[in-house]
């Protein structure tokens, strides 16, 4: 639980400190800025007897100090399910740090 919070606390600084740019080009179906109905979730409307998986993916862009933070959160449920290869019910998080002023990475 703790890592958890550390980690909130620092996707909330990193947002905080953050610019948003609105004329980024996102390839494929991405969606700047996306309603609250994209960033659900949606076990709910899958069968319970299959696997699930579903992720989140923030990019965040610090113009000002000339860095960005990627954050990714996903969940995997299949323990309960008929794939016998697939026996894990867990949840990941990752986080990239990208300081180009110092020329620093940090992945987590």
């Amino acid at each position: 639980m703790k890592f958890c919070t550390s980690m909130l606390g620092l996707v909330l600084i990193a947002v905080s400190s953050a610019v948003v740019s609105s004329d980024i080009s996102l390839p494929g179906n991405g969606v700047l800025q996306p309603p609250l109905h994209y960033q659900r979730y949606r076990r709910s409307e899958y069968k319970k007897d299959s696997p699930y998986y579903q992720w989140w993916y923030y990019w965040i862009r610090d113009t000002k100090n000339d860095r960005h933070f990627a954050v990714s959160y996903s969940i995997t449920l299949c323990k309960n399910t008929h794939i016998k290869s697939c026996d894990y019910d867990g949840v990941m998080v990752g986080v990239v740090v990208v300081d180009n002023k110092q020329n620093r990475r940090l992945q987590k």
